[in-house]
């Protein structure tokens, strides 16, 4: 592994050695050749498995100067691999999902009748990086684990200093908040006619002009390429990385201010309504990333 002051990251090498013993004597006999994988890392690497390190080394390829001064441009490339949603297992190519599908032909994408549904909040339960590279697919928590150990595995449990920190979100005023996207029609508050539109969108219900009414849309894809995660949740995790926001399950990022990330990231908060439920519109951006009066959120930093 590549350490001190001015290091690179890059792709995984193949190193051949080639052995010799003595058999207890002074003559050096040939007796083979082993292959093997070789990372070079930003600097020294914290017990990372395979995975972690190769999403890490592709993602960080090429990257050099001083540890601790150049640490964002590490983050850079490590975000660049999770914003493409295509990272897989190293030992076995399985693409790693969130609320995803088990990729039958390795395309990359959800097909009908090929592929395996793994959409439902029941078959998606780890909230560990270990867990979801074990399993393929995992929650929100998984996958602010998993860009951390990412970089943990590149040495850094900081970027440029600041630690590396693991932010909860949980709804201030309702039951939840509603993940983009979502077919609306006329006035906010508008009362939900369907809360999923199937795992590629295909069973979406259309708003009656008439009305105000919300349904479930195809969504903002999660890791994976998982092309409508649930459409509804009371909590999530995000990352906090040289003092910016980052959602790794969505690949969407970074902000400065909060009210930012809400706004690309969520469609308004549900509350109950009547009879049913009703999506509420986010309220105004008022300017000030320092006043949190305008997000529906908590935001609670947390250490991994």
């Amino acid at each position: 592994m590549g350490s001190g002051t001015y290091c690179v990251s890059d792709f995984p090498q193949d190193l051949t050695i080639n052995w010799k013993h003595t058999g207890g004597g002074t003559t050096f006999y040939d007796c083979g050749a082993s292959t093997n994988q070789v990372y070079v890392t930003w600097t020294n690497t914290l017990n990372a498995i395979h995975t972690l390190l190769d999403v890490g080394c592709r993602g960080a390829k090429g990257v050099t100067g001083t540890v601790g001064i150049n640490d964002d441009q590490v983050l850079n490339g490590v975000w660049g691999r999770i914003q493409a949603k295509s990272n897989r297992r190293a030992s076995d190519y399985v693409l790693l999902t969130y609320y995803g599908f088990y990729d039958v032909n390795s395309n990359g994408v959800w097909d009908a009748g090929t592929d395996i549904n793994r959409n439902d909040p029941s078959l998606c339960t780890v909230t560990a990086a270990s867990e979801l590279i074990r399993t393929g697919n995992g929650q929100c928590h998984s996958w602010a684990d998993f860009i951390h150990q990412v970089l943990r595995g590149q040495g850094l449990e900081a970027i440029n200093g600041n630690n590396n920190r693991a932010v909860a979100a949980e709804i201030k005023v309702g039951i939840a908040f509603g993940v983009k996207n979502w077919a609306t029609s006329r006035m906010s508050p508008r009362n939900i006619i369907s809360f999923d539109a199937g795992v590629d969108g295909s069973s979406a219900v259309t708003p009656n002009p008439a009305n105000n009414e919300a349904a479930d849309a195809p969504g903002v894809a999660g890791q994976g390429n998982s092309p409508n995660p649930p459409s509804e949740f009371g909590n999530h995790w995000i990352d906090k990385l040289n003092g910016k926001y980052y959602d790794p399950s969505y690949g969407i990022g970074p902000f400065t201010d909060l009210k930012a990330y809400e706004d690309a990231a969520f469609s308004g908060s549900i509350e109950t309504g009547g009879s049913g439920y009703r999506l509420k519109d986010l309220p105004a951006n008022d300017g000030d990333p320092s006043n949190h009066a305008d997000e529906i959120n908590n935001y609670t930093e947390t250490s991994f």
